[in-house]
């Protein structure tokens, strides 16, 4: 009969973290959640108000709870963090859609504008260079080079504006 005693206590003092456990999962299923929708590499992050430092809380595809009384925001080793949002502690589930900003495009896309710049200028003037001052132009062939030279940097530096400006921020959609 004591034998029996201290194994259903040793039951009970085992089953006691399990019990914990139990009462904290219930807890996070009452707070506020994040699903972060996206198929690449990004992560949620948080930081909280006195240090403000930034800390991963789950790796896209997720869904964590959150405390609404911290910032967020997400970002990615390619990506351009987000602007930092609020998340209302009123909402259940609250979904985070990516439209992300990309490093590799935004300079590329710098460098295509800047060298659509150069290339107007440089072909433009070695154009002018070419023709000569009484007016008679020299080799034909190396004129147009330099004219068509002077043509394409228009469409590189449109070309490049579009892809550093669409590349400069990420935008996310936060439903709730």
């Amino acid at each position: 009969m004591v034998r029996l005693r201290v194994v259903s206590l040793g039951v009970l003092i085992g089953l006691l973290p399990r019990l914990a456990t139990a009462d904290q999962v219930r807890v996070d299923d009452e707070q506020p959640r994040v699903r972060l929708v996206y198929d690449g590499n990004a992560e949620l992050q948080q930081a909280e108000p006195p240090a403000g430092l930034w800390t991963s809380v789950c790796h896209a595809p997720c869904e964590a709870p959150v405390n609404p009384r911290v910032l967020y925001r997400v970002r990615g080793p390619l990506i351009f963090p987000s602007e930092p949002f609020w998340v209302r502690g009123e909402t259940r589930e609250t979904v985070v859609d990516i439209d992300p900003a990309h490093k590799i495009l935004y300079w590329s896309g710098a460098t295509l504008a800047v060298l659509g710049i150069l290339s107007t200028v440089v072909g433009g003037a070695m154009y002018l260079a070419h023709t000569s001052s009484t007016g008679q132009s020299g080799d034909s062939r190396t004129r147009d080079r330099y004219a068509i030279i002077t043509l394409v940097g228009p469409t590189m530096f449109v070309v490049g504006a579009v892809l550093w400006g669409q590349n400069r921020h990420t935008i996310l959609g936060v439903h709730e």
